[in-house]
């Protein structure tokens, strides 16, 4: 029985230290956004309540277990952290919920736009979804912008897929094709890959290569009062 307990109590401990060094990396990602004048309550939310779910592939929702896809986890998670359901201010629906999700709240990516935390990332190609094996699938993966890394300038984003677990992405422009480069003597991701090599061919892509825009939910300070 004291066994058992001392079991116990080792798993809660090490859970305790897990959900800690989580809530430090939260805060982290979401604090060099605020240092940086480039955040706001709602995206905050947002990006926190995205960064709570790293490392889940079955997400409680209304007491279920759910394995969402990319579109899906976008949508749980701005409904959980600001009450907001996306696919009610839909400006345009089409068969796929990226595609949905893309044409309703892109926004154009130039040097007036500055990346804020909640803001949606579409990419191009992240699977063969025609299954022609051709480079030719627009819109098909999107994930939740949640933090800025000022040693390197990356963008850092969270995104799911479905079967996969809730995982961190970053996206680099000024090093398009490196997923790793080295600063200071260490060696640090700029890039994620957002397409595997499941055909021994050449369809790999990183998170640069395969970036199609950015996205804001602008309603949601007008539901909130901001």
């Amino acid at each position: 029985m004291l066994k058992f307990i001392l079991l116990m109590l080792r798993k809660r401990l090490i859970l305790f230290v897990l959900i800690s060094l989580i809530s430090i990396f939260v805060n982290s990602c979401v604090e060099d956004f605020v240092k940086n004048g480039r955040t706001n309550e709602m995206g905050s939310r947002v990006a926190r309540e995205a960064l709570s779910h790293l490392g889940e592939t079955f997400i409680d929702f209304d007491g279920n277990k759910v394995d969402f896809d990319c579109s899906g986890f976008v949508r749980f998670v701005f409904m959980k952290s600001v009450g907001v359901d996306l696919d009610k201010y839909l400006i345009k629906r089409s068969n796929s919920k990226v595609e949905s999700y893309y044409y309703s709240f892109k926004v154009e990516y130039s040097g007036k736009f500055k990346v804020m935390p909640g803001d949606l990332i579409f990419f191009d190609n992240t699977y063969d979804r025609n299954k022609n094996k051709f480079m030719d699938d627009e819109l098909t993966h999107v994930g939740l912008v949640v933090g800025y890394d000022r040693d390197t300038g990356s963008i850092v984003f969270v995104d799911k897929s479905k079967g996969k677990s809730v995982s961190l992405g970053y996206i680099n422009f000024s090093y398009p094709d490196n997923d790793y480069i080295v600063k200071d003597g260490k060696t640090i991701q700029v890039n994620s890959y957002v397409r595997g090599n499941k055909n021994g061919d050449d369809s790999k892509l990183l998170s640069s290569q395969a970036f199609r825009g950015f996205g804001r939910v602008k309603v949601i300070p007008f539901i909130l009062g901001e």
